[in-house]
């Protein structure tokens, strides 16, 4: 005899009122991508980069504690990770067969026992986030193979901020620490007994996310030289460079 549930009320989230102004809105957002260069590859060839514009208001109440689980959740993978390469306590409490591990498709066994600076393992996490009918928050998978999508964000949110225009006391918090946090985690990955050097690495302009790739590279410059020490920071400089070398895209086969 099947069950009957009571009927789900869907989640009624925010919108700005936008009725007869779509087009606009649209015409508005995908201009400001293309004078942004936005580019994205897909299988029919390069294209511009696709974009909703019509925003998803998430309310700051609802932020930060989706923002502190997701540090929580990130941190646990890092943890997961290095316990995978290191002690494996998580196979001898029973918790995951050894096999589980050294059959996954990416493990990597030269990598066991190896310590990297910091112990930092994952240095950008995607998580895949819907937003289920009762407003809770789900995750549908973790990414934690170098994900691209950072700049793609910080993009669109240009992009429909100035499409929109929204009065101050209504705009949403930005992406300004964005490139800060992307140096320190170079910062927390690099050795500490000398100098780092920042190098972006791409495969080629083929790749999808090369827009991306630019971008990093151009930000991560001046954000370096506010996050890393100025102890690292002491030999000749110029415009453009980290002591004299120039932080910039390279190409490189079977990057990550």
């Amino acid at each position: 005899m099947p069950v009957q549930r009571p009927a789900v009320k869907p989640f009624d989230e925010f919108a700005p009122e936008l009725d007869g102004q779509l087009e606009g809105l649209d015409a508005r957002a995908r201009g400001r991508l293309a004078r942004l260069g936005v580019l994205f590859r897909t299988t029919s060839g390069r294209t511009a980069f696709p974009l909703d514009p019509i925003p998803r208001v998430i309310a700051l109440a609802d932020w930060e504690p989706l923002a502190a689980g997701a540090g929580q959740r990130a941190r646990a993978l890092n943890a997961f990770v290095a316990d995978a390469y290191g002690d494996r306590r998580i196979v001898t409490e029973g918790v995951m067969p050894a096999r589980v591990i050294e059959t996954a498709e990416h493990y990597e066994p030269r990598l066991q026992g190896v310590e990297p600076a910091g112990g930092q393992w994952v240095g950008i996490a995607g998580l895949d986030l819907v937003r289920a009918p009762d407003g809770e928050f789900h995750v549908l998978e973790d990414n934690l193979m170098t994900p691209s999508g950072f700049a793609y964000a910080a993009a669109a949110r240009e992009a429909v901020v100035a499409a929109l225009d929204p009065p101050p006391e209504l705009a949403p918090l930005g992406y300004g620490e964005l490139p800060l946090l992307l140096a320190g985690t170079f910062r927390a990955a690099a050795a500490r007994d000398r100098e780092p050097y920042l190098i972006v690495l791409t495969d080629s302009v083929e790749n999808p996310a090369y827009w991306e790739h630019e971008w990093t590279a151009a930000t991560l410059e001046p954000a370096a030289r506010a996050a890393l020490p100025a102890a690292w920071m002491t030999g000749p400089s110029a415009s453009g460079s980290l002591n004299g070398t120039p932080s910039s895209t390279r190409s490189a086969p079977d990057s990550a």
